[in-house]
């Protein structure tokens, strides 16, 4: 699961330990290309009891869509960091989901409605 990175302070006025559910060191986190920052829970059903599903599974089934596959899942004992690899396999769409088009400003439409409106007051102070 990974979680807005205001989930800090919401475990600081609760009196948690941020560090016991979600991985924060700077190697840990990421942000968003729109600048939020996003925190990874540390806990990782590898069979949900209520589904049956595998978190883990869920997760890198979401982010093929992004083109992003994982090839390598380490498995370690509980609590532990464990490895990952990534391999990209759509750059394209990864480039656009991290630095999306920016839209142009239609100056001109400005521009020519300056221009109106600078002809009706030449216009209609004219005697």
């Amino acid at each position: 699961m990974v979680q807005n990175g205001n989930i800090r302070k919401e475990c600081e006025s609760e009196g948690l330990d941020i560090h016991a559910s979600h991985f924060v060191d700077a190697n840990e986190t990421f942000k968003t290309s729109d600048g939020i920052e996003v925190l990874v829970s540390r806990s990782w059903e590898s069979s949900d009891t209520a589904t049956g599903e595998n978190d883990l599974q869920k997760l890198i089934d979401h982010v093929a869509q992004y083109g992003v596959r994982v090839t390598k899942v380490e498995k370690k004992v509980a609590f532990n960091k464990g490895d990952y690899h990534l391999e990209i396999i759509n750059p394209p769409l990864l480039n656009e989901l991290q630095q999306p088009k920016k839209s142009k400003f239609p100056w001109w439409i400005i521009l020519a409605i300056l221009v109106m409106i600078g002809a009706a007051v030449f216009f209609l102070t004219k005697k």
